[in-house]
Parts: C-alpha cells; sequence; structure tokens
C-alpha cells in the first residue's frame, strides 16, 4: 500500500518500560509506608513521655496510702541517740517513774542498738548486782553461773518513752531465769546502767523471811546517802506503794520498807515475801 509506514512494536522494550514504572511506584509507596510508620512511632514515643509518667506517679501515689513503710533505720538510730543523750540526765526515780508510769509514757521494745550492753553483756552485769544482793542477804538465792547453778535465761530489752514531749526515755532489761528442773524462777528487771529495781523469786518451797535482811540493815549512810526503815505495820495497802502493773502483790507481806536519799534523788525498797514467792522492788514516790 503506498505511502503507508508500517511500524513495528517491539513489545520485549514495552514491557521492560512497564516493569520499570510499576517498580518506581512501589518503591514509592513503600517510602510512604516507611515515613507514615516512623512518624507514628514518633507520635507514640511522645505520648507515652506525656502520659505514662503522671501514669506510674498515680500508681505509687495509691500504694502509698495503702502501705504503711517502715522507718528507715538509720533514722531510727539518729533519733534514738537523740533521746539517749537528752535522757542521760535523768534521776534514777525519774527512770522508775517513766517505766512504771507515774510519767505519762509508752513502753516498747527496745533495738539492740540503742542499749549499753549486748543482751550476754546484760546477763554478766545483772549477775553481778544479783549476787551482791545475795550476800547482803537481800534475796534468797545465789545466780551467779557456777557448776551447781544451772539456769536457763531469756532477756529482752524495753524502753519507756515520755508521751508528752517524746524526747525522754528510760531503758531497761527484763530478764527470766529457770532452774534446770523447772522447779525455781526468777524475773529480774534492769536499768541499762546496771541498777537491779524488781527482783521476783518462785521458789519450789516457802520463803523464809528470818534469813532475809532489811535493805537498812546492810546499806551504810554517808554524807551524801541517808538510810531511814519505814514503819512496815502502818504502812499503806501494798497495791498503792507499787506501782508496777505487771507485778502483783496479791498475799504477800512486807519484811522491810526503806527510804534512800542519794544526793538530789530519793526512792524507796520494799521487800515482800509471801508462800513462795520473795519480792525486791524500787520505787519512787509521785
Amino acid at each position: 500500500m503506498a505511502g503507508r509506514t508500517v511500524r513495528w512494536i517491539n513489545w520485549k522494550e514495552r514491557k521492560k518500560g512497564s516493569s520499570e514504572k510499576g517498580d518506581a511506584g512501589s518503591s514509592r509507596e513503600h517510602a510512604r509506608m516507611r515515613k507514615a510508620l516512623l512518624l507514628a512511632g514518633v507520635c507514640i514515643v511522645v505520648l507515652a513521655g506525656i502520659i505514662l509518667p503522671g501514669q506510674v506517679l498515680a500508681i505509687r501515689e495509691q500504694h502509698a496510702y495503702d502501705q504503711v513503710e517502715a522507718v528507715p533505720e538509720q533514722y531510727l538510730a539518729t533519733n534514738s541517740a537523740m533521746t539517749k543523750n537528752a535522757s542521760m540526765n535523768l534521776k534514777m526515780s525519774e527512770r522508775l517513774r517513766l517505766i512504771s508510769g507515774q510519767w505519762e509514757s509508752q513502753t516498747q521494745e527496745a533495738g539492740a542498738y540503742e542499749m549499753e550492753q549486748e543482751n550476754y553483756e546484760a546477763i554478766v552485769l545483772l549477775r553481778e548486782g544479783m549476787n551482791s544482793l545475795y550476800h547482803s542477804r537481800q534475796y534468797p538465792v545465789n545466780l551467779s553461773s557456777e557448776y551447781s547453778n544451772w539456769y536457763t535465761w531469756t532477756a529482752q530489752s524495753y524502753k519507756a518513752v515520755d508521751t508528752t514531749f517524746h524526747t525522754y526515755a528510760a531503758y531497761y532489761w527484763i530478764v527470766h531465769f529457770e532452774k534446770y528442773d523447772g522447779r525455781e524462777s526468777h524475773t529480774i528487771w534492769m536499768l541499762d546502767d546496771g541498777t537491779i529495781f524488781l527482783a521476783e523469786a518462785v521458789m519450789p518451797d516457802n520463803i523464809d523471811s528470818a534469813s532475809l535482811s532489811a535493805a537498812s540493815a546492810v546499806m551504810h549512810g554517808t554524807e551524801e546517802q541517808t538510810i531511814t526503815a519505814l514503819d512496815t505495820v502502818n504502812m499503806p495497802d501494798l497495791a498503792d506503794i507499787v506501782p508496777y502493773e505487771d507485778v502483783s502483790t496479791s498475799g504477800l507481806t512486807a519484811r522491810a520498807w526503806t527510804q534512800v536519799e542519794s544526793g538530789e534523788d530519793s526512792y524507796q525498797i520494799l521487800q515482800l515475801y509471801g508462800g513462795h514467792r520473795y519480792l525486791y522492788i524500787l520505787t519512787a514516790e509521785e
């Protein structure tokens, strides 16, 4: 046919061009998706940084309302040292008033870091004091650690803290001795300076009051210390004299009652007996 130009189409080239266009479009689509995902990730991170801290604080605050945290031991030790220093100038009679409740106080267990001695050291100190009472015939039994005296013991430290200012405290030990056969027991209360202010003996046999001496008969007065024997016949009811709530005076009789004036301090020594029990007690007048 004259004048007509016949164009031959190269199908391979056409297919190749179409494929290249498709690959380019797919790459652009993937790039857009990556950008969208990256943007979404950034938004999530930003939102999490804004929202999560507040949620965490809210959870912790709610947890704090529902739980009582223990006071750090470091703070307790520091606070105890302040109380200890403030209490050093307390007279013995003032410590006894705190322990007995004659002054408003609260009794609680004392930590080992608050006491002057470890428990085994307290036992050594206590036995020395009880040995002195025994040899002066103010206590019926020798609690020294000799071979024939097989006693088991338990010791617990306490403090009586004033409830008015929470500044002063009296520190003391309560020690229980029990003989190996279980027929004899002793309860001793001792201030942390070694002063024994209460000793109770529960014996297998009746107490022989004639074998015991009055404190006024064995204590020696000095220029700074006056010893006076008080009347045990017309004395007040024992329950009114003995201020310690955990100590029963039921069925007991006064063996001796002694007033001690020592410098600017004063206290009384009460010796009671009855049946299988004997009590040696220091008290302070209100």
